[in-house]
């Protein structure tokens, strides 16, 4: 689009400025590196064959605009991706694990039992055993409540730090009406990827979804999830070149138009040259309006039509007669 835009405005520069060129260096279109001064000639300013300064000044400040205004609109809907911790509530995960791998590990139960090891024994003197103990009790265990606060520490205030400092706005980038909330607990209820595709499936486009180059002077669209400094770069400097408004032509100079209805003109009272056959044959379409006839006719039109030989008319202002075979005025 701005590569057809741009030849257009070429070709329309090119047929409608003057020699004189003032090659504004205006903020945010690159400046010229030859003299501005209109009292140097024109190799002097840089105008020799097909160079134009203001030609120039006027394709760069209308292609950034163009490009400028597309780059913000796709800034911003195009939203920020939320973090896959938080649609797949991965605290609850955390919260799971803590009470299902707890009892695996270090909490675990297997080992506060009697179990039968037939090792402890006193040897007598004649070589019998004495007060061998038929099993051992083994009491190994840390009791509950450990792998919880180990947990937290080492899994859950990470990943609520990290989800408050990168993802600390609404689902969507900040547009999607609801946000992640921790819950952690043994059970898993999840259903925030669901939430988020409805909201963006059925979300519209605004009112106005395409601001005008004015517009965006003033206003910078890309306020989600959090405004956006510095400002869209398009000023009314860059638009005033690109459009070089009247009725100053202050960005560049146009020449005076000349018409030449006078060469439109027949001279004399009739068209005098006979005219010319193209080659081609041609259909001329007509007819008459009549009382409807339910049976034969319920539109009351009887259609004509006549074919003939087309000719051009070498005289300005003068057409070919189809009726007359002769040229008119």
């Amino acid at each position: 689009m701005i590569r057809s835009f741009v030849t257009a405005l070429v070709f329309m520069t090119t047929m409608a400025f003057s020699a004189k060129a003032y090659a504004q260096c205006t903020p945010g279109i690159p400046c010229t590196s030859y003299s501005t001064d209109s009292g140097q000639t024109d190799v002097q300013r840089g105008e020799v064959t097909t160079c134009n300064g203001d030609v120039m000044n006027q394709m760069v400040a209308r292609a950034f605009l163009e490009a400028q205004r597309e780059t913000l609109l796709n800034e911003t809907y195009i939203r920020k991706a939320d973090s896959v911790l938080e649609y797949s509530c991965f605290d609850q995960l955390a919260g799971m694990t803590t009470q299902h791998a707890a009892p695996l590990f270090s909490e675990t139960q297997d080992f506060m039992k009697a179990v039968p090891l037939n090792i402890i024994y006193e040897e007598a003197a004649d070589g019998t055993y004495q007060n061998n103990p038929p099993v051992a009790v083994l009491m190994v265990n840390m009791g509950t409540g450990h792998m919880q606060p180990n947990m937290q520490a080492a899994v859950t205030q990470g990943l609520q730090s990290y989800i408050s400092s990168n993802f600390g706005h609404e689902f969507l980038g900040g547009d999607g009406g609801s946000d992640y909330s921790a819950s952690g607990g043994g059970s898993y209820n999840c259903s925030y990827m669901n939430q988020v595709f409805m909201v963006a499936h059925c979300v519209n486009l605004p009112s106005d979804p395409f601001p005008s180059f004015a517009d965006l002077v003033s206003s910078d669209p890309r306020q989600l999830p959090e405004a956006c400094s510095g400002g869209t770069q398009i000023t009314q400097d860059i638009i005033n070149v690109a459009r070089n408004p009247a009725p100053d032509y202050q960005y560049a100079a146009f020449d005076i138009m000349e018409v030449h209805w006078d060469m439109f003109e027949v001279d004399g009272p009739s068209c005098p040259s006979d005219p010319i056959p193209v080659g081609a044959m041609a259909t001329i379409h007509g007819g008459t309006q009549t009382t409807p006839d339910p049976a034969t006719n319920p539109a009351g039109f009887n259609a004509t039509s006549a074919v003939y030989e087309e000719h051009i008319c070498p005289n300005p202002g003068c057409w070919y007669d189809a009726t007359s075979g002769q040229c008119s005025e």
